[in-house]
């Protein structure tokens, strides 16, 4: 997080005088939780959406920053009993994104860098013998053994393409996102230990921008000097 935040200062600079994106996105993904203490949890549908602007830095290179609403977390079963577990982020990522040329109008996206997510919220289900329920992740954390972090941080990386009009660009994305810190812990009375997993996830992206300042989207895109 220290490097992006070192790139971010270099890039504004740059940014200044070029061309600035900005718009939403919203995408849909598989989640999951991981550690060498528990392997991997069960694979789990996540949503995320909100707000992202690009500044450019040199070429087709941007500095993209997002504010995205993102569900993580995951879902188990074994003899005919399943847990799961909904994890709500406010995730804020800070991206280096490579834009290179693909054709007149559309350019193939690369995307490195990392994310703090602050938790929003956390419910707990549990199904078994035809009956379920869910709870509020306070009980787990009271009387379950449970410790779950209130913010999280993560490396991203992905690829994807954009498509310049004539007002706006279309992107579209697939996402990997891996946990760098235990997102939660679990005593184990067994071993009396605390089990440590971090978040993942897999997500397809659509994003929709306009430019601001004015002028067409199509030919500000072309103007940034994509890579070819």
């Amino acid at each position: 997080m220290a490097a992006v935040a070192w790139l971010v200062v270099m890039a504004m600079p740059a940014a200044a005088s070029g061309q600035v994106l900005a718009g939403a996105k919203i995408g849909a993904g598989v989640t999951n939780v991981y550690g060498d203490d528990v392997g991997s949890g069960g694979l789990r549908t996540g949503l995320l959406g909100g707000l992202w602007l690009r500044l450019p830095v040199v070429g087709g290179l941007g500095l993209q920053v997002e504010a995205l609403l993102a569900q993580k977390g995951f879902s188990d079963s074994a003899d005919e009993a399943s847990v799961g577990l909904r994890l709500n982020y406010l995730d804020v990522p800070v991206l280096l994104q490579l834009a290179t040329r693909g054709g007149d109008s559309w350019s193939a996206l690369f995307t490195l860098g990392g994310a703090v997510g602050f938790k929003r919220g956390c419910t707990a289900s549990f199904s078994a013998g035809g009956v379920s329920a869910s709870t509020d992740c306070s009980v787990l954390e009271r009387d379950g053994g449970f410790d779950i972090e209130s913010r999280d941080a993560s490396v991203i990386f992905g690829t994807g393409f954009r498509v310049d009009r004539a007002r706006w660009v279309t992107t579209v994305e697939l996402r990997g996102q891996v946990g760098l810190k235990e997102a939660l812990g679990v005593f184990d009375p067994a071993t009396v230990n605390n089990l440590e997993a971090r978040n993942g996830s897999l997500s397809l992206i659509l994003g929709l921008g306009v430019p601001l300042g004015g002028g067409p989207a199509r030919d500000r895109g072309l103007q940034e000097g994509t890579v070819r």
